[in-house]
């Protein structure tokens, strides 16, 4: 049928190396905002070649990105989900111990971070739900996660009052990182 079978396309690496870092790394501090997000890519329904991509980034008052990390979901398992919670266990891990976060995502999944975390960790993507908990606990973060009004905002949105420049720029800035 002029169909090439999925044995043939190319397989993917997916033990890939930890995340790429840009900037400077004091900017991530106590009181500080993060927005991030993950992705599944350009060829996210071809089993094969699909791979999750995650990133990060901090931004100043006027959309200029400070500090960001970025990088490709590792495992066989590549869903958005599992890219969404890469990038939160990366900032986890590099955020200072007591520190107070707040993360801006642009996916509802994440929003139960503090809710339940026994139920998070036997749902799906309980290994990566119970890793975030262990962080947050290990080194005190207290943390609030926030969604923005919706990913890929306008212009024309921020124009009405759905969401404010500075989170439609930190989104966009958080997008193109998942996409590297």
């Amino acid at each position: 049928r002029g169909l090439i079978p999925l044995s043939a396309l190319p397989r993917i690496d997916r033990d890939t190396p930890a995340g790429r870092i840009e900037g400077d790394p004091s900017a991530l501090h106590d009181g500080v905002t993060i927005f991030s997000d993950g992705t599944l890519g350009k060829y996210s329904q071809t089993a094969n070649l699909k791979h999750g991509g995650w990133g990060w980034c901090i931004i100043d008052h006027s959309g200029t990105v400070l500090l960001a990390e970025y990088g490709l979901l590792e495992g066989d398992v590549q869903t958005v989900p599992r890219a969404e919670l890469r990038a939160l266990l990366s900032i986890f891990d590099r955020t200072p111990h007591r520190a107070s976060i707040t993360i801006r995502v642009d996916a509802s999944y994440l929003l139960g971070i503090r809710e339940d975390p026994q139920a998070k960790a036997r749902a799906d993507n309980g290994d990566m739900w119970s890793e975030c908990w262990r962080l947050i606990l290990q080194k005190q973060l207290r943390v609030n996660v926030i969604k923005i009004a919706r990913s890929h905002a306008t212009q024309a949105m921020v124009d009405v009052g759905i969401i404010s420049e500075h989170c439609r720029v930190g989104n966009d800035h958080a997008d193109k990182y998942a996409e590297k």
